[in-house]
């Protein structure tokens, strides 16, 4: 079952993970599948994005929509090897078709991983960092994550 939160609860989650590591995870060329396939793919390819890391997420881990095409996982660990795991998971599904309208297709995650430090009092700051290493990945290939 699929919780709600609302963004007050997301801040206070993060801001409770103080020195764990957080993931930002980003659907690569997702207006393209939207612009040739349509918005339900891009719906679809969404929808497969969050059931990707519902699967490579521990229990107990949250993970959380938190724009179009951006999820963000909070592990709970200080170790970045759980976090590099993860990555690793999602990005293993990238071989997966998702089939929607009698069509197949693929998409890929790239993702950013960053630890939440002692001392930040604003969950946007990290998200903001989890973002700019997200961007790196994004910008050296794709499917693929950065650790900063």
């Amino acid at each position: 079952m699929t919780k709600s939160y609302n963004l007050t609860e997301i801040s206070r989650k993060i801001l409770a993970s103080k020195d764990t590591y957080i993931i930002c995870a980003d659907i690569d060329h997702l207006m393209e599948i939207n612009r040739k396939m349509r918005t339900p793919a891009g719906d679809a390819a969404i929808a497969e994005a969050a059931a990707r890391i519902g699967r490579s997420v521990q229990d107990g881990m949250d993970y959380f929509r938190i724009g179009a095409n951006r999820f963000v996982i909070l592990t709970g660990s200080t170790d970045p090897a759980v976090a590099e795991e993860i990555a690793k998971k999602i990005i293993s599904y990238a071989k997966n078709n998702v089939v929607w309208g009698g069509d197949a297709f693929r998409f890929t995650i790239s993702m950013g991983i960053v630890k939440i430090p002692l001392h930040i009092s604003d969950a946007k700051e990290i998200i903001k960092k989890s973002e700019d290493a997200m961007i790196k990945a994004k910008s050296e290939g794709r499917n693929t994550y950065r650790v900063m």
